[in-house]
Order: C-alpha cells, then structure tokens, then sequence
C-alpha cells in the first residue's frame, strides 16, 4: 500500500473490524476517504519572497507543490493541498481606513 487511498482504505478495514480497537464509526471513516478541498494561503516564494498566487484552473485544482512565477523554485509548502491566493477569504473586499485631514474644518 503506497497511496493515501489505500492508507485510510486499510484503517477504515481495521476500524470495522469485529476486533477493532480504533474506535471511529463507519461514518467518520467513510469521511477520512473524501478528497479534500485545497487551503486557500498568501504563499511567498522562500528564494525570492515573491507573493505566489494559483489562476486558472490551478485556483481549484487539488495540489501540494507550487512553482514560483519569478524564479521558478518549486516547493511544497505544507503537507496538505493549498493554493496559494492573493486575499485571504472574507479580506477581499475589505475597504481601507479613509484618510482624515486634520488641517480641514469642512471635513468631518
């Protein structure tokens, strides 16, 4: 057994098995077998400190190793699927403080 299928297809077998000591229902291993979605991070080249961003069909695409669009280093960074974006989820829209100029008397 070589892939992570087969990993949690072997504890899934151990875990219903009539002398099992792992306690986790059919349910909770039945959901260690669903693919995961990738962890959206603001990833930056570790060579060139370039912030790398996924586009296209790798904004969705499951996948753990990144090349950088600068340099070219390919790195993994983290041991579970991530894609690397420019916003982090709920900052996108995110309005800047509005400057106040304090030597103004008509603005608020």
């Amino acid at each position: 057994m070589h892939g992570r299928r087969e990993k949690l297809l072997d504890l899934m077998r151990r875990c219903l098995a009539p002398d099992a000591t792992v306690t986790l229902n059919a349910a909770d291993c039945a959901a260690l077998l669903e693919p995961q979605p990738p962890i959206p991070m603001r990833i930056t080249c570790p060579e060139c400190g370039q912030l790398h961003v996924d586009e296209g069909e790798w904004a969705t695409r499951t996948h753990h190793s990144h090349s950088c669009q600068h340099c070219g280093l390919t790195w993994r960074p983290a041991v579970v699927p991530t894609v690397g974006v420019r916003f982090l989820p709920g900052f996108k829209n995110a309005k800047p403080p509005t400057p106040v100029n304090v030597d103004d008397p008509e603005e608020p």
